[in-house]
């Protein structure tokens, strides 16, 4: 088991990451509440109480449990009153902790929860999905949508801890893994080089869950989002550039109304920032080519599923957060290992990348 630290000037917390940690932790976590006459509330998933919860909650002393379906139509304002009124039957105080379990959309949901209820009760997160490992859990961003916008209200709220346990990954389907595999590329495309390149030699090893390559892989990603948060917990600079291929891909979520998972989205969206980037002279065609191959090589879309209405689509994107007024904010690759924000690209260049998709006109 390692250990890494979330340090800013306002929090730290710890990130364990391991293997067969989990039934540990929430013993741990028990313990912890009766030496603190604490109320415990876990949420968790159907599927991960069936599979990993429903046999050791009998154990768990003053703790409450409440299940929620998965995925991203959780991320409402619907099961978010559920979670307040459960929360209130339950006379949950200011001393009271949540217990986190599951996937991104669950993590997103009941942070927003933990964050807004009597203003901010503790939070520890266990992760199950590769992409929440990776991602989702670290940096105390949490959401939900509304009228069909992602992300659209949210706050930043940084758990008391994260524990991450490779355990669960073995039970998640090849889309699942590819999920997380989009946001582990826009991580070695962004800020490293080096690990985009070990990424090539390594797809098939991660999709074989070989520990070792697991574990690396979980162990960079959430360094490399440490050490961003640790100078900018609430994305007013160096942050955001952890959202390259969002703004695209958070069209794509919308347009396509969840019938694309976000990593599909993300993917996609990477590979429209890569041609906006080529058509402002910056990327090299090289480059797109390693880009794509390396998503494809990892299950994920590279093309539309059929041709878009491109006013539509610029539509949506007009209410990306990191728009700044009327002018657009993509974050756009500069080359394999490091990407910048930019402000204000015409119409023009994001129109000419979607065609691009539409038509079928690679580069």
């Amino acid at each position: 088991m390692k250990k890494i630290s979330l340090k800013n000037q306002n929090f730290t917390y710890p990130i364990y990451i391991g293997k067969n940690i989990f039934s540990k932790f929430l013993v741990f976590s028990s313990i912890f509440s009766i030496q603190k006459n604490r109320k415990i509330i876990l949420i968790t998933e159907k599927k991960i109480f069936s599979k990993y919860i429903k046999k050791m909650i009998l154990n768990l002393k003053n703790t409450k449990l409440y299940i929620v379906p998965g995925g991203e139509k959780i991320k409402s304002f619907f099961y978010y009153k559920k979670i307040l009124f459960f929360l209130l039957k339950n006379l949950i105080r200011r001393n009271s902790c949540i217990i986190a379990i599951g996937g991104g959309s669950l993590i997103d949901l009941v942070g927003f929860a933990s964050s807004t209820y009597l203003r901010g009760i503790s939070l520890f997160i266990f992760p199950t999905t590769l992409l929440s490992q990776v991602d989702s859990s670290i940096g105390g961003k949490n959401s939900i949508n509304f009228s069909n916008k992602k992300n659209i209200i949210g706050t930043f709220y940084q758990p008391s801890l994260v524990v991450i346990d490779i355990i669960f990954l073995s039970s998640l389907k090849s889309k699942e893994l590819s999920n997380g595999l989009a946001e582990i590329i826009k991580y070695a495309i962004s800020f490293d080089k080096i690990f985009f390149h070990w990424l090539e030699k390594n797809i098939d090893s991660i999709f074989s869950l070989k520990e070792k390559e697991i574990f690396y892989c979980i162990e960079k990603c959430c360094k490399i989002k440490c050490r961003i948060v640790s100078k900018d917990e609430k994305e007013k600079g160096i942050r955001s550039l952890l959202n390259l291929g969002h703004t695209y891909g958070h069209a794509i979520e919308s347009l396509f109304k969840g019938k694309w998972n976000h990593g599909e989205s993300v993917s996609l969206g990477i590979v429209l920032a890569s041609y906006s980037s080529f058509l402002l002279k910056i990327f090299s065609k090289k480059e797109i080519q390693r880009t794509k191959e390396i998503l494809e090589k990892s299950n994920l879309p590279i093309n539309f599923p059929h041709k878009i209405k491109i006013d539509k689509f610029l539509k949506i994107m007009k209410y990306d957060k990191k728009n700044l007024e009327k002018k657009n904010a993509l974050i756009l690759p500069l080359k394999i290992g490091k990407v910048k924000k930019f402000y204000g690209i015409s119409e023009d260049i994001i129109i000419s990348s979607i065609e691009s998709i539409n038509n079928k006109i690679f580069y």
